[in-house]
């Protein structure tokens, strides 16, 4: 039909007239789903299985470049302007759904950028609710969806959701996925947290922050100098023989932790120092060499004994794991 189509719409026109060529048309979108919302998935669906069963070597490029034609066309070919933006949205979620990975690795971002600035978000908010968006797209790779996506998603929750709810679809990710075996989440706050030495920092501002048995986890905005911006290198810090004796040896360097979020250890503690600027400083030994971490309880509109209420419950916690010196 669709290679027929436009030959069939001039013979029409050619031999009956324009009036006569829009009567056929609305006949075929009323009576067949021309130009429909279900056409445009069959589409998209027929191109998923050509370009596999072609087995090319770049079948992936030649399919994105494909994707991203029909995309344009539904949205701006005058045949699809009938269809409403949560059509598209749809459709969009339903490419999604085909192939999780190949589109977040392929797709989303150029999609994203080729609908309207306005749209952006509604887009974002048909993925989280329609097609487990977050949760699929974290559970396939979580390195690379700290690596590629969580900020724009980070962003695209709090602005839809705003930051009650946001922190609530956060930490039951966290809970259903990211714990460990053994692992229970003991504390919660608001602040501040970061990784330092004499030539680089690592900080989350102004986050959410859980502290289990085994490490920090902080959900926000992270500010880093001199050292490697994607922070997943970073977060390997937590490994070897420390992970070993905690019974995580399922854990490797190559795949990475599984956390949504930025993870700060605790795990062997070796100083510990409370401060009376609402902070804690504490240090972690692990194959002989010492990391350092800064923890600031002043969360956002906080008054100063929620501060140091917050500092001292956090330290009463972190002694517990205290082994080095004071």
């Amino acid at each position: 039909m669709d290679s027929l189509y436009p030959e069939l719409k001039k013979k029409m026109k050619k031999n009956y007239g324009v009036e006569k060529e829009g009567e056929m048309e609305k006949h075929l979108i009323e009576k067949f789903g021309l130009y429909s919302k279900e056409q445009a998935v069959n589409r998209i669906k027929e191109e998923f299985k050509y370009a596999e069963s072609t087995k090319e070597v770049n079948w992936r490029l030649f399919l994105k470049t494909a994707i991203l034609s029909y995309l344009d066309m539904f949205q701006n070919d005058v045949e699809y302007q009938h269809l409403s933006n949560n059509d598209l949205y749809l459709i969009i979620g339903e490419t999604f759904n085909l192939d999780p990975e190949f589109f977040m690795n392929l797709l989303y971002s150029q999609i994203r950028q080729g609908i309207k600035k306005e749209n952006r978000l509604e887009m974002d908010q048909y993925l989280i609710e329609e097609s487990d968006f977050i949760v699929k797209t974290f559970k396939m790779n979580p390195k690379l969806f700290m690596e590629k996506f969580y900020y724009q998603i980070y962003e695209s929750i709090l602005k839809l959701y705003g930051d009650e709810r946001s922190w609530e679809i956060i930490k039951d990710i966290i809970k259903k996925y990211c714990l460990y075996d053994g692992e229970h989440i003991e504390y919660e706050f608001i602040g501040d947290i970061a990784q330092y030495g004499s030539t680089y920092s690592a900080e989350v501002v102004n986050g959410r922050i859980l502290l289990t048995n085994y490490r920090f986890i902080a959900n926000g905005n992270i500010k880093t100098t001199g050292m490697n911006t994607s922070i997943w290198k970073w977060s390997l810090l937590w490994h070897g023989n420390t992970m070993a004796r905690k019974g995580l040896s399922e854990w490797s360097a190559q795949q990475g932790p599984i956390c949504y979020g930025y993870q700060f250890p605790i795990i062997d503690l070796y100083k510990l120092k409370k401060q009376m600027s609402y902070t804690i400083n504490y240090r972690i030994k692990m194959t002989d060499s010492l990391y350092s971490f800064k923890v600031s309880c002043i969360g956002r509109n906080t008054d100063i004994s929620t501060n140091a209420m917050h500092r001292d419950n956090l330290y009463e916690i972190l002694s517990k794991e205290f082994i080095g010196e004071d």
